[in-house]
């Protein structure tokens, strides 16, 4: 059985039964409604949700059984091995978020003829997934994007690819994942999918109104951004912002109000707070996040440039991995999951609901002026002294501090 209920189902069956705290944004229920009577809309939070044209519903039910909030898509609760990787690949290695992993993936089904789905930038201050044949386009789905990426048009696509006999690999959230499995409807051969360990996503409409508040700032259009930009200040999370006179600036998180504040944790959707898909709990076939543990890479000969996670759920998910095995140029394997993940305090996202929710109230009053307010900078003394070191050093200080204090997911 793909699915089970995780409530009790509503008489009134259709999507307008799940609260906007419970939604996820996924998008499966427009993409799955056969009569298009559902439609992604943007909230005054500056979310999307479904918004149901009454006319059209005929109340079958078919979206709340393809939603990830109202189903739970039976996945393995116990990985079956984890490891830490890096890519032997330099150039691959320099335009990945991480240890280049992912891009070893694509690399893999492509040369199979098959089709790789990703989060990729539409223009300057729009995300949404997209599907490549071309090893050209792999770095379309390469770097991270903290802005919710509209995946809704992939789902019935990854479906037609299937039917045809092609491999597909789908990377996206957690939630993205389990709303395509719940799209589908039952396990189909030729997919494998990979999740990345998420610590939540911003609104599109909220990034656009920070990258509005960037131009107003520095008197330029914003021609390009890039999270988890490497080229100064090393592997981390720093960003990289391109305008159109030609100037470039790149600034460490903390000096971000954006950036900063999604790393806080305090301008993500409201179900993120409460997401059951956390840590390994992922219905991925593979999870990819950072491995920030410094013991799991002691033999790596240049950390700094990035070592990836990785977490294998199925047999799926480790036979796509052992067919990568050639061009790793660092591997730890044969881990316990806690040996290359942080972990962080259940209660840290309660925690924080109540201060979200407070800037996500004065985003809607003031918009881009709450970069000014609320989510200035506040970058501390340490953030200023770390600028100062090199790449190397700067990841040996990280990884001391972490040691020291408890640990988190992805701070």
């Amino acid at each position: 059985m793909l699915l089970s209920n995780r409530g009790k189902v509503s008489l009134s069956k259709n999507i307008d039964t799940v609260s906007h705290r419970a939604c996820f944004g996924c998008g499966a229920c427009a993409a799955k409604c056969p009569f298009s009577a559902i439609t992604m809309r943007t909230s005054p939070d500056g979310f999307e949700y479904p918004v149901v044209d009454a006319a059209r519903c005929t109340s079958c039910g078919l979206c709340l059984r393809t939603c990830p909030a109202e189903n739970q898509v039976d996945a393995d609760s116990e990985a079956i091995r984890a490891a830490v990787l890096q890519s032997d690949d330099p150039d691959e290695l320099a335009q990945s978020s991480s240890g280049g992993v992912f891009s070893l993936l694509a690399k893999r089904i492509l040369s199979d003829g098959g089709r790789v789905y990703g989060a990729a930038w539409d223009g300057v201050d729009h995300v949404r997934h997209i599907g490549i044949s071309e090893l050209a386009e792999i770095a379309l789905l390469q770097k991270s994007k903290y802005v919710q990426s509209d995946a809704s048009e992939s789902y019935p696509e990854v479906l037609s690819d299937l039917k045809s006999g092609k491999r597909v690999l789908f990377s996206g959230t957690p939630c993205q994942v389990s709303a395509l499995r719940l799209y589908l409807g039952k396990p189909m051969d030729g997919l494998t999918t990979v999740s990345v360990v998420c610590h939540g996503v911003p609104s599109s409409s909220m990034f656009r109104s920070y990258v509005g508040w960037l131009e107003l700032r520095e008197k330029s259009d914003v021609t390009a951004l890039t999270f988890r930009d490497k080229s100064k200040f090393g592997w981390g999370h720093n960003i990289k912002i391109e305008l159109s006179d030609g100037r470039i600036i790149k600034r460490p998180a903390a000096f971000d109000p954006f950036y900063g504040s999604y790393i806080k944790g305090l301008i993500s959707r409201s179900s993120c707070y409460g997401c059951p898909f956390r840590g390994c709990d992922s219905p991925a076939d593979i999870i990819l996040g950072d491995s920030w543990r410094s013991e799991s890479v002691q033999d790596c000969g240049h950390p700094e440039k990035g070592v990836s996670a990785v977490i294998v759920k199925t047999e799926r998910g480790a036979k796509l991995i052992d067919e990568i095995g050639d061009y790793v140029a660092y591997s730890n394997n044969g881990l316990a999951p806690d040996d290359v993940l942080l972990h962080e305090d259940p209660n840290k996202r309660s925690d924080l609901v109540e201060r979200r929710d407070a800037v996500i109230e004065q985003f809607e009053a003031t918009g881009l002026q709450v970069f000014d307010s609320v989510l200035a900078p506040n970058a501390t003394l340490f953030d200023r002294l770390k600028m100062l070191l090199p790449p190397s050093m700067r990841l040996r200080v990280k990884r001391f501090v972490r040691s020291i204090k408890p640990r988190t997911v992805h701070e």
